[in-house]
């Protein structure tokens, strides 16, 4: 099966175009009506020296792009199976699949050019070599936070941009750790947050554009996978300000069954791309090929794009905030932990009655050691309501209650691990199909209940571990795998899609969306101006064993006020009058509780205190919160004016339109 390919910027070169321009008249004599110049003079002898500005090499390329694709169906060649197109040669591949003519394609990108062209300042560098997740490793370290990755080119090729000064220092730093990097001659940080007012001002005139479906399936730069409903509206304006994910594109053609690729006008730069692509990753981290070695999509399974929200604990993702994420295309679970389980039962019922939530939604498991039996009643709530979904957390392998839920319903399991060996158990056969435990892994890059956190390692070791599993024919290799606690930004979301993730968890950036619960005084602290910290504390789940887990404060004295009343509790020595003089210095005032002994009444005030600290002082979160909060602007801004969760869900991936979000097939990866 054939893919053709349309290049972008940076083919162009004086006398492109001559061989066609004269077999089509008529249409060079529209493109020049529309442009108000002369495409041929400025293709063929460049007068003015103009064919190397955004403005005019963009159409340039597109024109004679289009006008190469028209001659190889005049020559009797057949549609190809399958388009995709680099940048702005994405126009060009979206207008042969016939969302749109030709005129219509070429002022789309006249009008595309026109904003990026103006958008002066900043630049790219290529670096060639390292993969992608060194290069953003790189930035890290080196402290450039305003540089971010523009194209993932290739497994070894990574375009980079923002700022000049912090191109040039990324250029010393390559140079110092030997890896080759060069400066693209553009005008600006082409894909990148640079590129955002731009993004907005296309996306505004895109509105008055009728764009159709494509009649050839096209990859897209944004999601790096084939077109699937989504509207192609928000992803022409996303693209601009996003990433090209051209090694996924490609993966993706070869995973649907391309096996030979052409590009127009002539073999070029996507040609050596496309090879070095395909021999590094053959049939690519989301191969899709026919029998048992099928790896299904996200969408197939849980009927969204891919992205999961929820699961954020003090009943932060409530019903609100689960039927946003649904009606936005995604998947949301609903948090269940310390809730009464009427509520939790209401907020079910809820939401299973809502048509436009779908089955987009689930529920949250974790450990309850202070309350053995709340997770088998949990169990059998979600049993009893057809939960589509649960989203297993804090536990080292399978238990009892969830196999029940595995074994007694058709939902689906989600577990989030930190580490390989609880990756291991729930990959492991289920007793009775003898299929993995879970229909899908998600890396924790948090710190939660004492559990270390997962890594990049632990993410790559698993997609390989999957990777042999699919080649041996095996049901391990059918599980779906993604990621929490990276995706900060549109730029993380596209690492993890780059690397071979199927989806990708939004995590604690979701505390910012305005249909959260979260109490007035903590929305306040995480979007006023203070940069605040994240730390690693004891958070009272189990204070008798000191757990652990991950929060952002507003300012260091919190830390140490948690670590004080920790400290007083496994004392266990501290009198009552010494416990009401630490918590009335902390400016906490409770009432003193009387008929009981005395060590009672000081372990309940001490629970007592540290849950108004934790409740009005601090945010559980994971890597990506600060991260956000500084990539989105939303520190020191106005609260009233928070995000809606569409919003930052489509800050993270472009969305679908309502009615268009693939509908689940119900069944299990492995069916």
């Amino acid at each position: 099966m054939k893919a053709v390919l349309f290049p972008g910027q940076g083919i162009q070169r004086k006398g492109m175009g001559q061989e066609l321009f004269g077999r089509y008249p008529l249409m060079v004599a529209a493109a020049d009506r529309i442009l108000g110049y002369s495409l041929e003079e400025l293709c063929l002898d460049d007068p003015r020296d103009e064919l190397s500005r955004t403005a005019f090499t963009q159409p340039a390329i597109f024109v004679v792009s289009m006008l190469a694709y028209y001659d190889r169906r005049k020559a009797g060649l057949q549609e190809p199976d399958f388009l995709a197109g680099h940048s702005v040669g994405e126009i060009g591949a979206l207008a042969a699949a016939g969302t749109f003519d030709f005129e219509t394609g070429l002022t789309l990108v006249q009008h595309r050019a026109a904003l990026m062209g103006q958008a002066d300042g900043g630049g790219l560098v290529a670096v060639v070599g390292p993969p992608s997740e060194v290069v953003a490793s790189l930035l890290s370290a080196a402290g450039l936070k305003d540089l971010s990755v523009a194209n993932f080119n290739t497994p070894t090729q990574t375009v980079v941009g923002g700022p000049v000064e912090q191109l040039d220092t990324l250029l010393r730093q390559c140079a110092d750790q030997g890896h080759r990097a060069v400066r693209l001659r553009v005008s600006g940080a082409f894909h990148t947050a640079a590129m955002q007012e731009a993004s907005d001002r296309f996306r505004s005139f895109l509105a008055g554009i009728r764009i159709g479906r494509p009649r050839i399936p096209v990859a897209l730069n944004v999601t790096g996978r084939l077109h699937a409903g989504e509207d192609l509206r928000d992803i022409l304006a996303a693209q601009i300000a996003s990433p090209v994910l051209w090694s996924h594109c490609v993966e993706a053609l070869a995973a649907a069954g391309a096996d030979e690729f052409e590009e127009v006008p002539s073999p070029g730069v996507l040609t050596k791309m496309v090879a070095e692509i395909r021999s590094r990753s053959p049939a690519g981290p989301l191969a899709r090929s026919a029998g048992s070695r099928t790896v299904p999509s996200f969408g197939e399974v849980f009927g969204c794009r891919p992205l999961v929200g929820g699961g954020l604990g003090r009943g932060m993702a409530g019903v609100d905030l689960v039927r946003a994420l649904a009606s936005a295309g995604a998947f949301g679970f609903l948090d269940t932990e310390d809730l009464p389980l009427a509520a939790v039962e209401d907020g079910l019922k809820s939401l299973a009655s809502d048509p436009a939530v779908g089955r987009r939604y689930g529920a949250c498991l974790s450990p309850s050691p202070l309350d053995p039996g709340r997770e088998d009643v949990l169990i059998d709530l979600f049993i009893r309501s057809n939960v589509p979904a649960i989203e297993i957390r804090g536990f080292e392998r399978p238990s009892e209650a969830a196999a029940r839920y595995r074994d007694g319903s058709v939902g689906q399991v989600l577990a989030r691990i930190g580490c390989r060996a609880a990756a291991d158990r729930f990959l492991e056969p289920a007793a009775g199909d003898g299929k993995p435990f879970a229909a899908a892994l998600c890396v924790d890059m948090g710190f939660w209940r004492s559990a270390g956190g997962g890594t990049l390692d632990l993410l790559r070791e698993l997609l390989a571990i999957r990777a042999e599993h699919r080649n041996r024919g095996r049901p391990a290799g059918r599980v779906l795998i993604g990621v929490l606690g990276v995706c900060s930004s549109r730029d993380g979301a596209a690492m993890a899609f780059s690397m071979g993730c199927d989806f990708i968890h939004s995590g604690s950036t979701m505390i910012f969306a305005e249909e959260a619960h979260l109490p007035d005084g903590a929305r306040h602290a995480i979007y006023g101006g203070a940069e605040g910290l994240v730390e690693t504390l004891p958070d009272w789940w189990f204070p008798e064993l000191a757990s652990r887990s991950m929060f952002w404060l507003e300012c260091g004295t919190t830390a140490q006020e948690i670590k004080s009343l920790q400290d007083l509790y496994l004392r266990g020595t501290a009198g009552i009058a010494e416990i009401y003089d630490v918590i009335s210095q902390l400016g906490i005032e409770l009432p003193q509780r009387f008929g009981k002994s005395e060590a009672h009444e000081a372990r309940g005030t001490l629970r007592e205190a540290a849950a108004i600290v934790f409740g009005s002082r601090t945010v559980p979160c994971d890597p990506a919160f600060p991260r956000f909060r500084e990539w989105s602007g939303l520190r020191g801004s106005d609260p009233s004016r928070s995000l809606r969760a569409s919003a930052i869900a489509d800050l993270l991936i472009p969305g679908m339109p309502a009615g268009e979000i693939q509908v689940a097939k119900g069944d299990r990866p492995w069916n």
